[in-house]
């Protein structure tokens, strides 16, 4: 679980990296970008909470 989470997390900081090299050069983001980045970060949330609950319950 800790490992997914820091792989999505990478993802995520990766994307807001291309996200402001779209918007420094004057472009717009595309929305297939943007769709990525929110399901990369869904899909963190999700990770991080059960990674939480398991280091809850030891």
């Amino acid at each position: 679980m800790f490992n997914q989470s820091n792989k999505l997390k990478n993802q995520i900081k990766n994307y807001l990296n291309a996200e402001g090299e779209y918007l420094d050069a004057g472009r717009t983001m595309p929305d297939q970008l943007e769709d990525l980045k929110n399901k990369a970060t869904n899909e963190w949330d999700e990770a991080d909470k059960k990674y939480r609950a398991a280091q809850n319950s030891i």
